[in-house]
């Protein structure tokens, strides 16, 4: 269930990490990084790691690890500072390059989370295209686009064809692929079978593309 109309829900989580369903717990939690954050607390002993780490990582949250015998209350209370700083919800990105290009550019993710202060934002844009504005710029705006909350210029970007220089299309594809994946687990079963099948086609082909 999303939280109320432009909130953000922070999420406490305590546990030693002994789960079978690792990867549906995971798939879940990235479903819903566009609205909530998940501060992940592992106990005991031997906690899962990557899994503690996993949980925060995939919602912008942050994780800690307890030790044995010593005082739970201070390590919440020290991460329940974070989730209770204020957000904004609902921004816009907007990239401002021609009206030839900005067709096909695909930005990722495709909804932004909500923004804290001190934390950054990471977006990817993806242009079919051998031509770039090297005056090009990206806002970031209210909901209601009548405040800009925020302005980058980008005046030149790497050469991503060379083979020592492909770290950031890696990336950006890889966002991308994840999150045709999770948009597809998070719809799964609320749709018309026909139509959702339709849509599942369409997500292979555009994830066989995007994999090539």
């Amino acid at each position: 269930q999303p939280p109320a109309a432009n909130h953000s829900r922070q999420i406490l989580l305590l546990t030693d990490g002994e789960i079978s369903n690792v990867t549906q717990v995971m798939d879940l939690c990235r479903s819903m990084s566009t609205s909530s954050r998940i501060f992940s607390f592992g106990l005991g002993h031997s906690p899962s790691r990557s899994l503690i780490k996993g949980l925060a990582r995939s919602t912008n949250g942050r994780f800690t690890f307890i030790p044995p015998g010593t005082n739970v209350d201070i390590y919440v209370a020290e991460q329940l500072q974070k989730a209770l700083e204020p957000c904004i919800t609902s921004v816009k990105v907007k990239w401002n390059i021609p009206s030839l290009i900005s067709s096909k550019l695909q930005s990722v993710p495709t909804v932004a989370p909500p923004v804290y202060a001190n934390d950054r934002l990471l977006f990817y844009a993806l242009i079919d295209s051998d031509q770039f504005d090297h005056s090009t710029t990206v806002e970031i705006w209210n909901h209601e686009e009548t405040v800009r909350l925020g302005l980058a210029k980008i005046d030149r970007i790497p050469e991503t064809m060379n083979n020592d220089n492909q770290l950031i299309t890696h990336l950006a594809a890889k966002a991308l692929i994840q999150e045709i994946t999770h948009a597809k687990d998070l719809h799964a079963g609320s749709q018309q079978t026909r139509f959702q099948q339709v849509k599942e086609d369409d997500n292979k082909k555009r994830l066989i593309d995007i994999s090539l």
